[in-house]
């Protein structure tokens, strides 16, 4: 999946070449997105697949086609949702030109997400589930494709909503980023 690079807006903004970006006939978002857009992406999710589908037979993971279509599903959602989250840190680069703190905090939750949620305080899951919600990439769909019933203070019907956290998470990072396009005031050089 492509997406807005967090580095980029922010260079297009400091040399005044994202003017050039506004006087396109497409929609900016998709024009920035589609720019840095490489076929590369798809080897890289068709290992990834294979590697899980792969891991899937080692463990004993029967997957119905129910399974492998709610896999695909699950997929893209990480990439909405990982999208989304560097959407909405490119934002505040309207502003703050230099954003690495708000860049860093962000992917720096993302750390959170390499583990079980359960194994950190209430704070924490709260945090990565409803505030940056990390846990919906990997732990809540691990949860349902290993049958594990461990979702601490979260009802189970988490592990079916990554594909509606990813739509609903992309579709709010695009209109703000949009939001924000529409009050963007050029640098003049």
């Amino acid at each position: 999946m492509s997406y807005i690079s967090v580095h980029n807006i922010s260079t297009l903004i400091k040399e005044g070449t994202f003017d050039e970006v506004l006087t396109k006939p497409l929609n900016p978002f998709l024009y920035l997105s589609s720019r840095h857009f490489s076929t590369g992406y798809f080897g890289t999710m068709s290992i990834s697949l294979l590697i899980m589908f792969f891991c899937f037979a080692r463990i004993g993971i029967a997957l119905s086609p129910i399974k492998i279509f709610f896999l695909l599903f699950v997929v893209i959602s990480g990439g909405l949702i990982t999208s989304s989250m560097m959407i909405l840190a490119s934002i505040p680069t309207f502003w703050i030109i230099e954003n690495r703190f708000i860049k860093n905090f962000i992917f720096g939750i993302n750390d959170f997400a390499n583990y079980p949620i359960t194994i950190f305080n209430k704070k924490i899951q709260i945090m990565v589930t409803l505030l940056v919600p990390f846990a919906f990439i990997n732990f809540y769909p691990a949860q349902y494709f290993l049958g594990k019933n461990d979702f601490s203070i979260f009802h189970p019907i988490f592990q079916f909503l990554s594909p509606v956290v990813g739509i609903i998470m992309f579709f709010l990072a695009y209109k703000l980023w949009m939001f924000r396009i529409s009050r963007y005031k050029s640098t003049g050089s």
